[in-house]
């Protein structure tokens, strides 16, 4: 059938979930814990952040008193130096491909998530074929201090997300080379 939208407010937190109550309807019903918790984190994909190498023009890193650019020919990644090394090549497009994030949080970043200024700055240049949009900022932020993630955000989106420190190391490595 035909897509139904309901509004929905939630309440104060009660046994087994919260108040919750639809738009323009006086009745209230108590929402599952389950649904409240997915209600409360970021609509986001785990991909938001990543893109196919192949779709790929050009990917500029900042940060640590360095800027890199890489352009992506549709099989390794080279600056005006010439190609990279086809190890960290090949770490580049993994990690280009393969960024999951996790939500966090809705809303701009707070002083503890370290981006003011950020450790890195990623910003990815695609060609007209890939999906809009056609450019767009990973931030780097703080490590979280709780196991390996680091905070990321996409620059034009406000929601806080969390990477892990592993998966972000080869722009480090790029801009340490």
């Amino acid at each position: 059938g035909e897509p139904i939208e309901r509004q929905v407010r939630l309440g104060a937190e009660t046994e087994g979930g919260a108040f919750a109550q639809l738009a323009g309807d006086e009745a209230v019903f108590v929402a599952p814990a389950t649904l409240v918790a997915r209600i409360e984190r970021p609509f986001v994909s785990d991909q938001v952040l990543a893109t196919d190498v192949i779709f790929v023009d050009g990917i500029t890193v900042s940060g640590e008193g360095r800027e890199v650019e890489i352009r992506h020919d549709g099989r390794v990644f080279s600056t005006d130096d010439g190609p990279l090394e086809q190890a960290l090549s090949e770490r580049l497009a993994d990690a280009i491909e393969r960024l999951r994030v996790r939500p966090g949080a809705y809303g701009a970043a707070s002083a503890a998530e370290g981006f003011d200024p950020p450790r890195l700055r990623i910003a990815v240049r695609r060609g007209a074929q890939a999906e809009a949009p056609l450019r767009y900022t990973i931030l780097v932020g703080a490590p979280t201090g709780e196991g390996e993630d680091a905070h990321v955000r996409r620059e034009d989106l406000a929601v806080g997300l969390l990477a892990e420190e592993s998966d972000l190391q080869p722009w480090f490595d790029l801009l340490r080379r």
